[in-house]
């Protein structure tokens, strides 16, 4: 009996080291596929996507915060916290730095309007009014002041107006006469008195030759600074008629000699159009020669004293 349950004994323990064992390979097997969160928040999100990538890890933004300690696009927390465990292709859940509310304005007087621009966006400025005005200081497109002034704090987004230089103020002329002068020599003017040559437009007359100006922007006796461009309409010659393009062939009819005089009329048809191309009185064998246009289905009709003696189809 003693050895009965002896044996039942061992065979008990031996089957709860087997269970023990199972639930032991099956723990590390789990936590063979977990991997430890990194400590991501007060790091930059580019740094954060590479530590999180090298463990098989997803980040995932579910929001964007101001802050006043952490710079903006950084971490401002995470989700799970570090050094806890969570499985591979798991997210982890960060609040981003969208920086301070608050920015200081730069510096942008005595920069090119270009480059003012690029530095303004990238400190999430808009830009505001750009005004214009000669400045014998300031070179052509530099800033010679802004509004709100450098190093005073606004919200970010808020508009930066600009005061451009348009560079030094040149000479004024009045604008002289151009009209009916030759394209060459209206270009030879504008050399000299500084002015540059803009917009060329021609038209079609017919009574006034080739090459001639015709009207001009600015106008005669308006006032033109230097380098200004004016504009010009030049005459041009008209091109072929084209509404008369098409296939011709020449109509050839003898009025019968036994006739006296006789009314000849010829009727000219299509699918678009009847119309007269011919009616006058003309005496027995009469040559009548015509060219006429033809398209499909042309017809020409020749009546004698309004009545059809022949039909042609071209």
């Amino acid at each position: 009996m003693r050895r009965v349950i002896k044996y039942v004994f061992m065979v008990g323990i031996l089957f709860l080291c087997g269970i023990l064992s199972a639930l032991l390979v099956m723990n590390f097997a789990y936590r063979g596929k977990e991997v430890v969160v990194p400590e991501i928040a007060g790091r930059d999100i580019v740094f954060a996507l590479e530590m999180l990538s090298e463990r098989n890890l997803n980040l995932k933004v579910i929001g964007w915060e101001y802050s006043n300690s952490i710079p903006k696009n950084f971490i401002i927390s995470q989700k799970p916290l570090p050094s806890q465990s969570i499985k591979k292709d798991g997210d982890v859940k960060v609040i981003i730095s969208k920086g301070t509310k608050e920015v200081v304005v730069p510096m942008l007087v005595g920069e090119k309007k270009r480059r003012a621009e690029i530095t303004l966006k990238r400190n999430d400025f808009k830009i505001g009014e750009i005004t214009r005005v000669y400045s014998s200081e300031f070179q052509k497109d530099t800033i010679i002041a802004q509004s709100p002034l450098p190093q005073k704090k606004i919200k970010r987004g808020a508009r930066i107006n600009l005061l451009v230089s348009r560079g030094e103020k040149k000479d004024a002329y009045l604008m002289p006469n151009l009209v009916r002068r030759n394209l060459g020599e209206v270009m030879e003017i504008l050399g000299k008195m500084g002015l540059g040559l803009g917009e060329i437009k021609k038209e079609v007359q017919e009574d006034i030759k080739p090459g001639l100006v015709l009207e001009h922007e600015p106008k005669y006796g308006h006032k033109i600074a230097e380098a200004e461009k004016v504009n010009l309409i030049v005459s041009k010659a008209p091109g072929p008629d084209k509404s008369q393009e098409g296939t011709y062939q020449l109509l050839y009819y003898r009025t019968p000699k036994e006739m006296g005089v006789v009314n000849v009329r010829i009727l000219l048809e299509n699918n678009r159009e009847v119309k007269e191309i011919y009616n006058h009185k003309e005496r027995g064998g009469k040559d009548i020669k015509l060219l006429i246009k033809v398209d499909e289905n042309t017809r020409a009709k020749i009546y004698l004293n309004d009545a059809l003696v022949e039909e042609r189809v071209f």
